[in-house]
């Protein structure tokens, strides 16, 4: 089940775990199960069948999980059914549908293509079916889709997390809870977490739009939690040693480096990439050479090491957006050749 979603580790999560990975879980209802029939399904496939496994009948909660900054959009719609702990994860299936016979790299799951998806109950395609002719008779010519004249007020299209728990018929069982697809449309696999016993703890859809359960990618990840560890007094130094650094004062700059308040691999407050980046972006190789001689590395940091493959090959990448646009200076020779002192191991 990894190769179908990398987002497994997710449900072993606490409070606390979940936090610092920066994942934000948002309710968005109870929905009831009557016979214990669940349904997965983009909204413009309200008929699909609902999943061959069956669950006791109750009502249960359905939440999604998102993530922070790009990724704060829903990147998980998870129905829990039990507080048991997961033991072992399983494909989603529908009748006649066997995980034996797909090939390598195919899933079932569930087709998107209204940007909104769901979970149900096996009343909700036939509520949704008599909702939708009432308002059509009702509107006449002015009526244009389910989702204009019925949904558009709860969800309006103005938020990444926009939710929702639809019962399309007052007084009438039948409901979804629906969320915001991820990015959008794309076919996205249904997985059901399944307790030591067999029975279901929950069922998730995972739209990708998180890996690895980390709720920012890799390089923001890491930064975050850099910056977050700080005492007030290294944050402080932290934009005090970057100022020294922009404005020229070398002798402050150094003082910092020296006194180890900062370190070249450490994440700058204001612009999130590290000291090193920085000062290779700001073409200031009396910087540079300050952290080298401190023993900075020349393979990038965590901070960095997600959008930079080498220092010296960024400070060549600014080089070429300098010769291609002219909007830029080049890096110096002073820079460039301390750079290719760094790579080669032979920094003093």
């Amino acid at each position: 089940m990894a190769a179908v979603s990398s987002n497994l580790e997710v449900f072993s999560m606490d409070s606390a775990a979940m936090k610092a990975n920066y994942l934000v879980e948002v309710p968005i209802g109870e929905l009831e199960l009557p016979g214990g029939r669940l349904v997965a399904m983009g909204l413009a496939t309200p008929d699909m069948e609902p999943f061959e496994r069956k669950v006791p009948e109750g009502v249960y909660p359905v939440t999604f999980i998102r993530g922070d900054e790009e990724y704060a959009r829903p990147a998980l719609l998870v129905i829990r059914f039990s507080d048991e702990p997961v033991d072992r994860f399983e494909l989603a299936t529908r009748p006649g549908q066997n995980v034996e016979d797909l090939e390598e790299g195919y899933f079932y799951g569930i087709p998107v293509d209204t940007g909104l998806a769901a979970f149900a109950n096996s009343g909700f395609a036939a509520a949704e079916e008599k909702r939708d002719a009432e308002e059509r008779e009702r509107r006449g010519d002015d009526y244009i889709s389910y989702y204009d004249d019925v949904l558009a007020e709860a969800l309006p299209g103005d938020s990444n997390d926009e939710h929702v728990l639809h019962h399309p018929m007052e007084g009438d069982f039948g409901a979804a809870a629906i969320s915001q697809s991820g990015w959008g449309d794309g076919f996205y696999p249904v997985i059901w977490g399944l307790a030591a016993d067999d029975s279901p703890v929950l069922a998730f859809i995972d739209f990708y739009v998180i890996e690895n359960g980390e709720g920012l990618e890799p390089g923001e990840l890491a930064s975050r939690r850099a910056l977050d560890a700080m005492t007030e007094q290294q944050k402080a130094d932290n934009v005090a040693a970057y100022d020294a650094m922009k404005t020229g004062d070398m002798n402050g700059f150094a003082a910092y480096v020296d006194d180890k308040r900062i370190k070249p691999e450490d994440p700058v407050i204001l612009t999130g990439g590290s000291f090193m980046a920085e000062a290779i972006r700001l073409n200031n190789a009396e910087a540079l050479k300050i952290m080298m001689d401190a023993g900075a590395h020349a393979k990038p940091g965590a901070v960095d090491s997600e959008w930079i493959e080498s220092y010296y090959g960024y400070a060549e990448d600014l080089n070429e957006g300098a010769r291609k646009t002219g909007t830029i200076a080049p890096r110096s020779e002073e820079l460039m050749a301390l750079l290719r002192q760094l790579e080669s191991g032979n920094a003093e």
